[in-house]
């Protein structure tokens, strides 16, 4: 098999498998057995390259079937010791958008696993925040006094921190980056680790075309 050959068979397997990790940036809130990690994505390159496509297809099909089982609610709430516990990351703001929406997803997963209170969501998480953070978060409590601050949604929260900590002006060089993103030779792995980077900060620009 010559280079063009195995050249063609990954851009194939890219084309498959974008469409499955378009799905899982637009939709972060399905629960994991739905939506693939980056790992399968590129398992499913690795398969493409090896002439895998129906398999593909078959453990895809396998992984949507099962349903999760019914578990007895249990009533919501946990202590900040309890959330602590789950060992969330601090958050200080310099450390670029990439970063800060990774903070978020982070920290939504603790407030997952720790099963903390919406009441508590928001007070919580701004306790992580660290010098500049912090700095801006109690200009935030002035503006919009505590009781106001704290009682925010989460997605209001989520909102909040992405305007301050993901300037649009650093949105555009990412877009720039991600347009002009190409594979070179064989690495899959690169291409979809720097891939999945850039459509956390530009996921309009995400998409199978």
């Amino acid at each position: 098999m010559t280079k063009q050959d195995i050249e063609n068979i990954v851009a194939q397997g890219i084309a498959n498998a974008i469409p499955i990790f378009v799905a899982a940036i637009k939709s972060p809130n399905e629960p994991q057995h739905i939506i693939p990690s980056k790992h399968t994505i590129e398992d499913n390159f690795s398969n493409s390259i090896n002439g895998g496509n129906d398999h593909i297809n078959h453990d895809n099909e396998s992984q949507h079937t099962p349903r999760p089982k019914k578990r007895k609610a249990a009533t919501p709430g946990c202590t900040f010791k309890e959330f602590l516990a789950c060992k969330p990351a601090e958050f200080a703001g310099n450390e670029g958008a990439t970063a800060t929406l990774r903070w978020l997803e982070k920290t939504e997963a603790v407030i997952a696993i720790s099963k903390c209170a919406e009441e508590d969501q928001v007070m919580y998480a701004s306790n992580l925040f660290k010098e500049g953070a912090l700095e801006w978060w109690n200009t935030v409590l002035q503006a919009k006094g505590r009781r106001v601050a704290y009682a925010m949604t989460w997605e209001e929260f989520k909102n909040l921190v992405e305007r301050k900590f993901c300037p649009e002006y650093e949105k555009e060089q990412m877009a720039n980056k991600f347009l002009n993103h190409r594979m070179t030779g064989v690495d899959c792995r690169g291409y979809t680790s720097t891939f999945f980077e850039y459509a956390r900060v530009v996921p309009n620009l995400a998409s199978p075309e």
